[in-house]
């Protein structure tokens, strides 16, 4: 079973048509704990469709301002675009984004697949530490110019049903969003929203674990806390255990991948 979402609209209107299944799931009910950094489904949902300031705040923090252009290219203010101003998302101006003006030089496009399953017993802050390197790294590629076509995956395998399930989540290309990038791999994103999803696909997340039946070949692949078979990975676990354990290793898988 296969959803692919082009954007984060799409799933906010997903789960909005599926309210009533929503509403049964027992993961959608549940008591917000650790597991879930403390979210209840509605406060997770809020979160798909605004972001969380909390969230934000790290990531602009960790980001430089880039208001100057490099390699010749030009920024221009718009709502929507590449580079956030931290000043002006933090002051609340509409405009807080800076799109590339092509100066008529080509682009090169990297196809990168992110995924967001882990184990249970990951703390929130690793899941936090990861979600800010590969943010800085998404950054720094299109401040080198790349064109970006990013997917967030969660690929898992139901031992009950012994069938795959495949969840994509797209990134609209050339807008690095921070509000979505930082939710999209935050763990309420993967413990309440990607778990409420598979519950109303008639998967319980109990059974399942991250499994993947396909190869993502054609791209940049920052594998999650589960091997292709299906094992934990214990050593991506303790590749993200600090901010500057978990940048190290996200270089790295960027590096080893323009080497090949």
């Amino acid at each position: 079973m296969q959803l692919v979402f082009k954007n984060n609209t799409e799933v906010v209107k997903y789960l909005e048509k599926n309210a009533e299944k929503v509403k049964k799931s027992r993961f959608s009910t549940r008591e917000p704990d650790d597991f879930t950094n403390y979210k209840t489904y509605e406060q997770a949902f809020e979160g798909l469709k605004y972001g969380n300031t909390q969230y934000n705040n790290v990531f602009l923090d960790s980001l430089k301002d880039a208001t100057d252009g490099e390699d010749g290219q030009a920024y221009t203010p718009d709502v929507t675009g590449l580079y956030y101003d931290m000043g002006a998302v933090t002051e609340g101006i509409p405009e807080n984004a800076f799109n590339v003006i092509d100066n008529g030089e080509g682009k090169k496009t990297l196809k990168i697949y992110i995924d967001i399953a882990f184990v249970w017993n990951i703390p929130n802050k690793h899941l936090l530490n990861r979600g800010v390197a590969i943010f800085n790294l998404l950054n720094t590629l299109t401040l080198k110019g790349y064109i970006l076509d990013v997917n967030f995956i969660c690929d898992t395998y139901n031992n009950c049903t012994h069938k795959y399930y495949s969840f994509t989540f797209k990134l609209p290309e050339n807008e690095i969003n921070i509000p979505t990038i930082a939710f999209y791999t935050s763990p309420e994103f993967f413990r309440v929203i990607n778990f409420v999803l598979l519950d109303i696909n008639k998967s319980d997340p109990n059974d399942s674990r991250g499994k993947r039946n396909k190869k993502y070949t054609d791209g940049l692949f920052i594998s999650g806390g589960y091997r292709a078979d299906g094992e934990p990975d214990r050593e991506i676990e303790q590749a993200i255990t600090t901010p500057e354990k978990a940048k190290n290793h996200i270089i790295k898988l960027f590096n080893d991948f323009i080497s090949k």
